[in-house]
């Protein structure tokens, strides 16, 4: 399937043949030496075989994500093409609350400490129901000092009692 796009007062055709090679039509360049400029802009420089009324690019240079500019001998963009990251690996469909927690308990994570804020409530009221937990701490060493306390107190009470 070929691919026309417009630039200024000529066209720009590319066609992939097969995974690493690009179809130049040899009406657009009378040379089979092309510059390729990948997405960094370093040149690189690639002779074509020429095979019928067109030039065939082997495009080996994938390692970049973005377009491909491909130049003839008069600097004149000829064809492009385009890198793209595999598509599964977008995939933004949202995991379920089980799937999120088995996934980070097998990378170490307590599943006790993971808190799956709704959407029906804001940050803050999760970050405040969080934080009861936390604080509670606070209540009971309180208690147990005040216990501890009254252990003296009774103890002291019931020394003196026994000595009279």
């Amino acid at each position: 399937a070929a691919i026309t796009k417009q630039f200024g007062d000529f066209k720009a055709y590319d066609e992939i043949d097969g995974p690493n090679s690009l179809k130049v039509p040899t009406s657009l360049t009378p040379s089979n030496r092309f510059e390729i400029k990948p997405p960094d802009g370093a040149s690189l420089f690639l002779d074509a075989n020429k095979i019928g009324d067109s030039y065939i690019l082997d495009i080996q240079n994938k390692s970049e994500f973005g377009n491909y500019y491909v130049y003839n001998n008069n600097k004149q963009l000829v064809a492009y093409y385009s890198v793209n990251h595999i598509q599964s690996e977008s995939n933004l469909e949202s995991v379920s609350n089980d799937e999120m927690v088995n996934s980070l308990e097998n990378i170490g994570a307590d599943a006790n400490k993971i808190i799956f804020v709704n959407d029906d409530e804001t940050i803050n009221d999760s970050i405040q129901r969080a934080r009861l937990g936390t604080e509670l701490w606070q209540i009971f060493l309180i208690l147990a000092l005040l216990c501890g306390l009254t252990e003296l107190i009774v103890q002291k009470h019931s020394k003196k009692v026994k000595l009279a």
